[in-house]
């Protein structure tokens, strides 16, 4: 049976599609502004964090500056017992916290030592870091070629354009999606240049930081502030001259450190591994290890409502009263989602950990 459409009944329907147009085109406005509104309110109160954090970390500036004062801190030794190296509680702030800690940067290895090497062998410092790196790249599960990463390091960081043998690079060609290019023969500036460098990955280089920086000039390992496995890798590399295994050594220094001089650790050392005081002056010299320390990092961490900010200052003392800040980052800290299982908690507990959290374990 046929159903008549009158004038009406088609006004009526005309005006209902209408009204659903309409009232689909407020609703799409309204939400268009209420994006826009949660966006513009997110992206200033994220600078309003960002703000806040650079001031509360100029403070931590401010006072860390004191504590590694000549005033304050005995420029001639540097070690784990002194104040600026003392745990303080986190400090509360109005809907946050501040978290940090100041590390004694030389109690790593400089990877811009190594600028001047001309062989990948030989010296203590380049064998141990090696050591170093096989180690990260046997935890990461990855293979690594030390001798050929560190040859095509030296060509990186040298000043003249010859491919050092065992690997090294002087020219990148095409490859990858990434452009021809040559090494800048300078020095580097950040730890997280290596990930471009032939033979390291972005793991690699991240695990690498654990155990290396990159400062403007060259340095020694401070004996006092050095980690057992670097510790390890330097008594391997040295072990003609201690008597003692790599594990031997670190427990030894660890257990009988601070030195207040090197004079004060070749003397001890030979009294402990029974070599000559002579042969252990020329095996640890003043140029490969140290007892106090000139270059240093600040790192904050600041929690603002929802917002994890990361800062971090250089902090170079060296012929200075009081230390000045060289380089400054202030980076937002991602999400972690949730570990699937044990092993992914184990692995973020272990990647993804404070960088304050070393065994130094010093907060400000």
């Amino acid at each position: 049976m046929a159903v008549a459409v009158t004038p009406m009944s088609s006004a009526r329907g005309m005006a209902l599609l209408s009204t659903m147009i309409l009232l689909l085109a407020v609703t799409t406005a309204l939400a268009t502004i209420f994006y826009r509104h949660q966006l513009t309110t997110g992206l200033a109160a994220r600078a309003l964090h960002s703000d806040q954090a650079t001031l509360l970390a100029l403070s931590a500036e401010s006072w860390t500056s004191d504590l590694l004062s000549g005033r304050e801190d005995d420029r001639a030794v540097d070690s784990l017992e002194e104040n600026w190296a003392q745990p303080l509680p986190a400090l509360p702030l109005e809907g946050g916290e501040l978290r940090g800690c100041l590390l004694d940067l030389q109690s790593k290895v400089n990877i811009n030592n190594f600028a001047s090497l001309n062989a990948v062998d030989g010296a203590p410092l380049a064998v141990a870091w090696q050591q170093l790196l096989a180690d990260s790249g046997e935890q990461l599960a990855e293979p690594v070629e030390p001798r050929r990463q560190l040859a095509a390091l030296i060509d990186w960081l040298d000043d003249n354009d010859q491919p050092l043998a065992d690997g090294g690079r002087e020219y990148y060609p095409y490859n990858s999606g990434q452009p021809e290019r040559f090494p800048p023969n300078r020095p580097i500036s950040d730890v997280a240049e290596l990930a471009v460098i032939e033979g390291f990955s972005v793991p690699l280089a991240a695990a690498a930081e654990r155990f290396t920086t990159a400062l403007p000039r060259s340095t020694a390992v401070n004996l006092n502030t050095a980690e057992r496995p670097l510790l390890r890798a330097l008594a391997a590399a040295n072990s003609a001259a201690s008597g003692f295994a790599g594990e031997q050594f670190a427990d030894w220094v660890v257990s009988t450190r601070p030195f207040n001089s090197l004079a004060d650790f070749q003397r001890e050392l030979a009294a402990a591994s029974g070599d000559s005081a002579a042969e252990l002056a020329s095996r640890w010299p003043a140029t490969l290890v140290a007892v106090n320390s000139d270059y240093f990092e600040l790192i904050a961490e600041i929690t603002l409502g929802d917002a994890a900010l990361e800062y971090r200052a250089l902090l170079d003392r060296r012929d200075r009263e009081r230390p000045v800040v060289i380089a400054r980052t202030l980076n937002a800290v991602a999400a972690v989602a949730a570990p699937r299982d044990e092993q992914q908690r184990l692995r973020q507990q272990r990647e993804l950990a404070s960088p304050c959290q070393t065994s130094q374990e010093r907060v400000l």
